[in-house]
């Protein structure tokens, strides 16, 4: 078998081209996935602007009204506060917060809206607090009351 020179010299010229082609067709290929992650990053970017805009405007929205809700809460553990040591402007006090809480209280923040629901639930049991102290009158009954006092007044 016979090989003459225009076969080698096919065989060269491909193998000469084929070295020099690949890194250029392997370079286009990654430049066209880059391109295709670089679009769905994009994508992905547009996305997560427009949600955090609508989260924005959202809160400038309801701004006025979280403003009026924690105003309101202050206002309704002050009438709480004033009357818990009167058993029945207690209670009426204790259920008009309890009603504004169930309205209101995805206006408010999350520290504060569990604190004024712990607050109306502590002012519920002050009465049968006071009384179990009353009957053990025990310094550490009375120190773990003014804890959670403390704790609901921000002390």
């Amino acid at each position: 078998m016979e090989i003459d020179i225009s076969h080698l010299a096919a065989i060269a010229i491909s193998a000469v081209v084929t070295w020099m082609v690949k890194p250029y067709f392997t370079q286009k290929a990654q430049n066209l996935a880059t391109k295709a992650d670089i679009g769905e990053i994009t994508n992905a970017q547009h996305t997560i602007i427009e949600k955090l805009r609508a989260e924005t405007d959202l809160r400038f929205v309801v701004a006025p009204e979280r403003f009026k809700a924690h105003q309101e809460a202050h206002t309704l553990w002050n009438k709480v506060l004033a009357n818990v040591h009167d058993g029945v402007n207690l209670s009426g006090a204790i259920r008009e917060g309890f009603e504004w809480w169930l309205k209101n209280s995805l206006y408010l923040d999350e520290r504060p809206r569990a604190a004024f629901r712990d607050a109306i639930m502590a002012a519920h049991r002050h009465k049968s607090i006071l009384e179990a102290n009353q009957t053990s009158n025990t310094e550490s009954s009375n120190a773990e009351v003014q804890k959670k006092l403390g704790g609901i007044n921000g002390g």
